[in-house]
């Protein structure tokens, strides 16, 4: 049974970090230490996938493929029915089992689905 403990080795140099933050009263104990780390290559990864969204969204622009809208409501009917459909392309992938697909690359597989009109 799994007591949620994970022993780990440290390196000296990182043990030497780990007692310096200790010390500067900066973290309560090394588990605070490690959830830190944790929770900074979290925020790391949702970085790497919204640039890689950005720098799709860019290369969209570029070619030309974007979606005029005429008002508000319009806008927001077509960003509901754009995450419906990331939704429905995430359960889909998730259903599969085990996948080295990536956010990007189910956003672009569900953009090439659009219709040339830009409505799912």
């Amino acid at each position: 049974m799994d007591d949620g403990n994970l022993s780990v080795a440290v390196p000296d140099y990182r043990r030497e970090f780990i007692e310096e933050e200790l010390a500067a009263g900066t973290y309560a104990d090394e588990a605070e230490i490690v959830d830190a780390a944790l929770e900074l290559l979290e925020n790391k990864r949702k970085r790497e996938v919204l640039r890689a969204l950005i720098a799709d969204g860019d290369a969209d622009i570029a070619a030309g493929r974007v979606h005029v809208v005429e008002n508000t409501g319009e806008l927001s009917e077509y960003i509901k029915a754009t995450a419906e459909s990331l939704r429905r392309e995430l359960a889909f992938a998730e259903a599969s089992g085990e996948s080295d697909r990536q956010v990007p690359g189910i956003m672009k597989a569900m953009k090439t689905k659009l219709p040339a009109n830009g409505t799912l």
